[in-house]
């Protein structure tokens, strides 16, 4: 693996801990995605939530890069109501041309996450070349690090 990039959401900094971990363990770039609108509060968890459910497509800010440069695109969300976060929804319908290998991680609260990295597939037709489920209790206690290290290493 030449270079690989962390494209992520986080609403609460648990998905943003765990894309930091893996772009340091892999030693690459990492760009959050940025949505226009905020998720913050009480008023951004039930807008989360709703957008979720209803598999809305909020505006995000752009993120600027050529896909063309690099070999794989690590891509991270939250679970939101067993879905993935609409911020994500959104720069993977935007850029659905755009993968070639990819791999997806995801932070969970306590919903179900099985299906969330199924659909992120199933929606830009690419299968993941690793897939990481993480527990939000894990990722606060700092219990997260074998679980990185074994999805870093099935990437190389």
């Amino acid at each position: 693996m030449n270079k690989p990039i962390v494209i992520y959401f986080s609403r609460t900094g648990n998905t943003k801990k765990v894309a930091e971990i893996i772009a340091s363990t892999l030693s690459c770039e990492q760009k959050p995605i940025i949505p226009l609108k905020s998720y913050k509060g009480f008023i951004g968890w039930w807008r989360a939530g709703f957008q979720a459910v209803r598999e809305k497509l909020p505006a995000i800010e752009p993120i600027n890069i050529d896909f063309k440069e690099y070999d794989l695109v690590i891509i991270g969300t939250p679970v939101w109501a067993s879905k993935m976060s609409s911020p994500v929804r959104t720069f993977l319908t935007e850029n659905l041309n755009n993968f070639k290998n990819v791999a997806f991680f995801n932070t969970s609260g306590g919903e179900e996450q099985e299906n969330v990295l199924l659909d992120m597939s199933k929606l830009i037709h690419v299968e993941p070349k690793a897939i990481l489920d993480l527990w939000e209790k894990d990722v606060k206690k700092g219990n997260i690090n074998k679980k990185i290290e074994e999805f870093t290493e099935g990437l190389q």
